[in-house]
């Protein structure tokens, strides 16, 4: 048990151990042997303070681990104190919150975890005590809401994006588009290209270049008596494979090709939000874009009996849904301070939770209202 003398000798008193050293190893490893006792871990657990132990439930229930700060954000802090200050202030007396509580009762203890995304600071059941707790029948959270009434107006989905991808091409094969040295298309080929397109929106076609980009359609032309070099246009093989293959197949490819990129970076395309890429942060596009689209299939495995052919659903309580049951759905380590991200219109820094509708949920819209309706 990695703690001080002061904060074992408090989890001695509340497990009615008695220490027969002062050596903090050796007292450790004494409370460790006891605290493993099953009836111990019985009486410890009947002992609890009700909010203590429903703070403890949910984490059992996750396993015995979570970040700490998606534990702190709803049981409180654990104060930081050195021994000294512990034993003056004698915090077990009145704990702060819950997790403080269990903190100097001995049912959790911190460590750090590292994940793809970083290091960060979980809080953890000891594995002697988790074997012996109950462990919560509480079912997953899962994405619920209430269906809505059909809308006054209806935009039927189409085929628009699969027809300008065909424009793209066609525009790429028959004119001298050279792109400049950082890749951007000059702006006299964007307005003729935007001009021809059946949407127009200039960041609808910076996902179509990018999507047949990333599939590999598009290549440079060599050099040939001068007159082609770094012309961009069409790769003929896979270009002729997309166009004569089925619809349905199309659509697959440019829905697959958006739904495996990490290169495409979702929440820089957000219009309301401006993030600052300082490389002290990163957020990973594919877990935010792959828990949404899992999200939303969710609702539709809803039994038949419950819902209609032609059900409706509002937009903002599929976000709110998210928010009540995976809110850390692109930050799993419950981090909200240290991504830096700017209102688009105020250039306000977003930080804290409290900025969750308008980072985390104005990405669940942009998701929804723009790639997946494109």
């Amino acid at each position: 048990m990695d703690a001080d003398l002061v904060r074992l000798r408090v989890i001695a008193r509340f497990w009615d151990v008695e220490l027969q050293t002062s050596r903090q190893r050796d007292a450790a490893a004494q409370l460790a042997e006891a605290m493993a006792a099953p009836e111990a871990v019985a009486d410890a657990w009947n002992a609890l303070p009700d909010d203590q132990r429903q703070a403890l439930e949910p984490l059992l229930a996750a396993g015995g681990r979570m970040p700490l700060r998606v534990f702190a954000r709803e049981w409180g802090e654990i104060r930081t104190m050195g021994p000294g200050r512990a034993e003056r202030e004698q915090p077990w007396q009145e704990p702060a919150s819950p997790a403080e509580g269990l903190w100097y009762r001995g049912f959790i203890s911190r460590a750090f975890d590292q994940e793809p995304e970083g290091t960060y600071e979980v809080v953890f059941v000891p594995p002697e005590l988790q074997a012996h707790l109950p462990i919560p029948s509480t079912p997953p959270p899962a994405i619920t809401i209430e269906s809505a009434p059909a809308p006054a107006g209806v935009r039927l989905a189409g085929d628009g994006l699969l027809d300008d991808a065909c424009t793209l091409l066609a525009y790429l094969q028959n004119e001298q588009l050279r792109p400049g040295t950082d890749g951007n298309w000059p702006t006299r080929h964007e307005a003729r290209l935007a001009h021809r397109l059946r949407d127009p929106d200039p960041t609808r076609l910076a996902f179509l270049r990018h999507l047949v980009q990333r599939l590999g359609w598009l290549r440079h032309a060599a050099a040939q008596r001068g007159t082609d070099s770094g012309r961009l246009r069409p790769d003929p093989g896979p270009v002729a494979a997309w166009l004569q293959s089925p619809t349905g197949q199309q659509r697959s490819v440019l829905a697959e090709a958006w739904r495996d990129d990490p290169t495409w970076n979702d929440l820089f395309h957000v219009p309301t939000l401006h993030p600052e890429d300082t490389g002290a942060w990163r957020n990973d596009p594919l877990l935010a874009r792959k828990a949404i689209l899992r999200y939303l299939t969710t609702i539709h495995r809803e039994p038949v009996e419950r819902r209609a052919p032609d059900t409706w659903y509002k937009l903002d309580d599929f976000v709110n849904a998210v928010k009540q049951t995976h809110p850390d759905f692109q930050r799993p380590d419950g981090d909200y301070t240290t991504w830096y991200i700017r209102d688009a219109t105020t250039s306000a820094y977003l930080s804290g939770f409290e900025s969750w509708d308008r980072v985390e949920g104005a990405l669940i819209h942009y998701l929804v209202t723009a790639p997946l309706a494109w």
